[in-house]
């Protein structure tokens, strides 16, 4: 898993984001129960103007974070 946290950390830094939402998409299909990620993705799809798909990653975190 950290070879591609430093990948999308790369990718941010250069500021790449869609990139960096790859690779985000990329580790939550392996670790599906970190919510500062759900919210990092949550937060691409909103400045995409993704609302309805951020808000879903929104609420992922949330219930993570509940249970």
């Amino acid at each position: 898993m950290k070879p591609l946290q430093k990948l999308a950390d790369l990718y941010v830094q250069n500021n790449d984001f869609k990139n960096y939402l790859k690779y985000l998409l990329v580790m939550d299909k392996i670790s599906q129960f970190n919510h500062n990620r759900k919210i990092n993705i949550g937060t691409q799809y909103s400045k995409n103007g993704e609302m309805e798909t951020a808000e879903k990653y929104y609420a992922e975190a949330i219930n993570i974070v509940k249970n």
